[in-house]
């Protein structure tokens, strides 16, 4: 009997650590929460894209009543065969500058403000073709503008963030008026044009430091005070303006949208 017992021993030294194993209680391992990273701080970087927008056409106020859409017959191909009526066009061009900010973040919120500065090479053309032939053509043409918006995201991740923005625009719109007709011409408006921009986008960190973005705004510089005033052919010849017809674009509003990618550097 001793024997058998001695036998047996060596089986129950092993099977004691798996019996000791199942009485040990294991707790299942936490899941781990998604981190929201902290985009407060000040932030500076470059932006490059593009600008696109609708365009107006030639529109006239032969009568002096100061209501514009009076057009001359010459301008009109049911009147004038050879007349070529009027059109418009939006220059569509490349959009690009600098922007710094500073950001503040309550949880997932995230709140700010910036400003921008862009070199442009975008503008719009309205014309109007008579039956002489002739053209006359109003030119609308943005060299750089600048604009200072607020900004309020929501934070996805630790890397990833939405945003609303608006704000004021400021642009430098040069004016100029083209024909291939003797007529006297008077153009007044030009310079700096201010206005506002809206729109949104998305911003992704691709290192601690570093994060790239896409942004779309909508900008509109106002209701432009420009005029062109003919008073050379007989056919210019009106109750207004001693004897002048007076004409612009029919799309006053100078308004476009842009599309930027962003590189910001964080502070």
């Amino acid at each position: 009997m001793k024997f058998h017992k001695l036998a047996a021993l060596p089986l129950l030294m092993l099977a004691a650590p798996a019996y000791a194993a199942d009485a040990v209680s294991y707790e299942p391992a936490p899941v781990a929460e998604v981190a929201v990273g902290d985009w407060s701080g000040f932030y500076a970087g470059v932006q490059l894209g593009g600008a696109f927008g609708n365009s107006g056409i030639f529109s006239m106020d032969r009568n002096g009543d100061g209501v514009f859409g009076d057009y001359l017959p010459a301008f009109d191909p049911a009147v004038t065969p050879l007349a070529g009526g009027f059109d418009g066009d939006f220059n569509s061009g490349f959009v690009g500058g600098i922007h710094v900010g500073y950001n503040w973040q309550m949880d997932r919120i995230v709140f700010g403000g910036l400003l921008d500065v862009s070199y442009a090479d975008i503008g719009d053309r309205q014309s109007g073709f008579s039956g002489t032939p002739a053209f006359y053509h109003i030119d609308r043409e943005i060299d750089w503008l600048a604009t200072a918006r607020l900004k309020l995201g929501y934070a996805f991740t630790d890397r990833v963030m939405a945003y609303a923005t608006g704000g004021l625009a400021y642009g430098d719109v040069d004016y100029r008026f083209v024909s291939n007709t003797p007529a006297a011409s008077v153009v007044t408006g030009g310079g700096h044009d201010f206005g506002y921009t809206v729109g949104g986008g998305v911003e992704a960190m691709v290192t601690e430091r570093v994060s790239v973005g896409l942004e779309y705004l909508y900008t509109n510089l106002g209701d432009n005070d420009f005029n062109v005033n003919l008073s050379g052919p007989a056919a210019f010849s009106g109750a207004g303006s001693a004897g002048s017809t007076d004409a612009r674009g029919s799309d006053r509003d100078l308004d476009f949208h842009t599309i930027q990618f962003k590189v910001s550097y964080h502070f």
